[in-house]
């Protein structure tokens, strides 16, 4: 336990005095079950685009699904509602008889006092951004693109234009930054 005031030290031995401490976690999915099933696993259960592992007769959805995702050209588990609900019933569908390609780009988003955000596609720090404030760090989109491609939209404080986002990412480019200004308008 941490109490206020008092010294931590780091991994390497380094001391900081905090009155408090955060932590944001990961999750570590839970594919014992299908490893035990003889299931493909890679930082999740391996699935096709339905959803479908390599047995015909199981599926996976939600945080422990990894698919691949041909816009950003690898497998990936997404960690966050919107994927969850959206592939579990597109994998519902599936199950069925649908046969539906699972193409759905989920978004994020967190909401703290009187700021918040809409994200959508892929955020790192390494790609080339840029930013469109209305009111500097308070109201804006911030543009996250690789190789002339948009590959991520954060909609800060800026409200009910996720699907402008997704169809901006899908759209191929090249997009100098500065010709972005303007681009999701609100």
């Amino acid at each position: 336990m941490i109490r206020s005031c008092e010294p931590c030290h780091d991994s390497s031995g380094r001391e900081w005095l905090v009155d408090g401490v955060v932590a944001g976690l990961g999750i570590i999915p839970n594919d014992m079950l299908a490893r035990s099933a003889g299931l493909a696993v890679d930082d999740g259960i391996v699935v096709n685009e339905y959803l479908r592992t390599e047995n015909v007769d199981i599926y996976a959805a939600g945080d422990v699904a990894a698919i691949y995702r041909p816009l950003f050209g690898r497998r990936m588990r997404i960690e966050h509602e919107d994927n969850a609900n959206q592939s579990g019933r597109a994998a519902g569908r599936n199950m069925a008889g649908a046969q539906e390609a699972f193409d759905h780009q989920p978004f994020f988003y967190s909401d703290l006092f009187d700021l918040g955000y809409e994200a959508v596609g892929e955020m790192d720090a390494g790609m080339d951004k840029y930013a469109d404030w209305k009111e500097l760090y308070r109201e804006g989109v911030i543009y996250y693109l690789q190789g002339g491609r948009v590959r991520g939209v954060v909609l800060w404080n800026v409200w009910g234009h996720v699907d402008e986002a997704r169809r901006l990412i899908g759209e191929a480019g090249p997009f100098e930054p500065g010709a972005l200004k303007g681009r999701i308008a609100w």
